[in-house]
C-alpha cells in the first residue's frame, strides 16, 4: 500500500512538472492585437467578420459592414445565425486570427480536481522528567488530496468562493481543510490563458504521530547518551486558520469552461492541539506550521 501512495504521489508531481514545463508555450500568443467584432454565420458557409449595424427585429434583416468596410443587406433566409462582440488575436492580417475564448462575468462555476498540500509542521517540545526530546522536530508530508469547489464571478475580474480539500494519499493519518477563496484575475483578455491571484482563508485539520525520547535511563550503563533512551510514539491532531496567497493559470476551453494550474504558499496559525499522551503523561510541546500548496482541476 505504502508504494502504491508513493506512486501516485510521483505521478502526480511528474504531470504537474511536465504541464508547467509547457506553461510558456502554452500561454505564448502575441496580445498586442486584440479584434472585437461581430461575426454573422451564413447558410452558404461563409463566415462575415465585422459589425452588425442595424439589426431589424421584426423580420431579422440585418445591414452589416465587414472588416473591409463592404456594407451588405443581409435578410434572415441568408444566415443561420449570428454573435456579437467575439473576440479575436489578429496576427497577421484580417484572414489570420485566433478566436480569444469567451470568459465567466456573472455566472456560477464549480470545479473538481486534485491538489497536494506541502505540510511543515515545526515542533517545540519543553523537556522535563518524563520526555527529553522529539525524534524529529520537523513533521513533514505532501498530502494527494480530492479538491472541490464552487463559487460566483460578479465580473470577469472577481470571484468569490469555497473550496475542500479532502486527503486521501497522505502519510498522515487524516487530512482536511475547507475554507472561503476569492481570485483576482488580472491579465488583459487577450489570449487562452487567464492568469489570476487566489487568496484563501482555509480551516485545516491534520493528524498523525511523533516521536519522543523518553527521560527513561532504566536499564541503561551509566555513561549512557540520548541517543540509547526509549523512543515512544503519540498520535497529534492539529487545527489551523492557514491564509494562502498564490498564483493561478486558467486554460481557456470552449463554452466557458477551463483548466485551472495554482501555486500557492501559505501560513497556518494554530488554533487548538491535541496532543497524545505517553505511559499517562503528555508531552509539552507545541506547533508551528507553513508551507505550500499545488492545484490541478477543472471548471464547469
Amino acid at each position: 500500500m505504502r508504494n502504491f501512495k508513493l506512486s501516485m504521489k510521483k505521478f502526480f508531481w511528474l504531470f504537474i512538472l511536465l504541464f508547467a514545463f509547457h506553461l510558456p508555450s502554452l500561454g505564448q500568443t502575441d496580445p498586442s492585437n486584440v479584434l472585437i467584432c461581430d461575426v454573422v454565420y451564413m447558410k452558404d458557409g461563409r463566415i462575415l467578420k465585422g459589425e452588425i449595424l442595424i439589426f431589424e427585429e421584426k423580420d431579422g434583416d440585418l445591414t452589416f459592414r465587414d472588416l473591409d468596410g463592404k456594407k451588405y443587406s443581409i435578410t434572415r433566409k441568408e444566415y443561420k445565425y449570428f454573435v456579437e462582440d467575439k473576440r479575436y488575436l489578429v496576427k497577421g492580417n484580417y484572414g489570420d486570427t485566433i478566436q480569444i475564448r469567451p470568459r465567466k462575468e456573472l455566472e456560477y462555476e464549480f470545479s473538481i480536481g486534485f491538489s497536494s498540500t506541502i505540510i511543515r509542521l515545526h515542533q517545540e517540545l519543553i523537556s522535563d522528567e518524563n520526555f527529553f526530546s522529539t525524534v524529529e522536530n520537523t513533521y513533514l508530508d505532501a498530502p494527494l488530496s480530492f479538491r472541490l469547489g464552487f463559487g460566483k464571478y460578479f465580473t470577469r475580474q472577481h470571484f468569490i468562493g469555497m473550496v475542500a480539500d479532502l486527503g486521501v494519499i497522505s502519510e498522515s493519518k487524516s487530512y482536511f481543510g475547507v475554507g472561503f477563496r476569492y481570485v483576482n484575475q488580472y491579465d488583459r483578455y487577450k489570449k487562452n490563458v487567464a492568469l489570476y491571484i487566489p487568496i484563501e482563508l482555509q480551516f485545516n485539520s491534520l493528524s498523525f504521530d511523533s516521536e519522543y525520547r523518553l527521560n527513561d535511563p532504566t536499564g541503561l550503563p551509566p555513561n549512557y547518551n540520548y541517543f540509547d533512551l526509549p523512543i515512544e510514539k503519540n498520535q497529534n491532531v492539529i487545527n489551523s486558520l492557514g491564509l494562502h496567497l498564490g498564483q493561478g493559470f486558467n486554460f481557456m476551453l470552449e463554452n466557458k469552461k477551463a483548466i485551472s494550474l495554482e501555486f500557492e504558499f501559505y501560513k497556518n496559525f494554530i488554533i487548538s492541539q491535541k496532543i497524545g499522551a505517553i505511559k499517562g503523561q503528555t508531552p509539552n510541546t507545541t506547533f508551528t506550521s507553513f508551507g505550500g500548496k499545488v492545484s490541478l482541476f477543472y471548471n464547469f
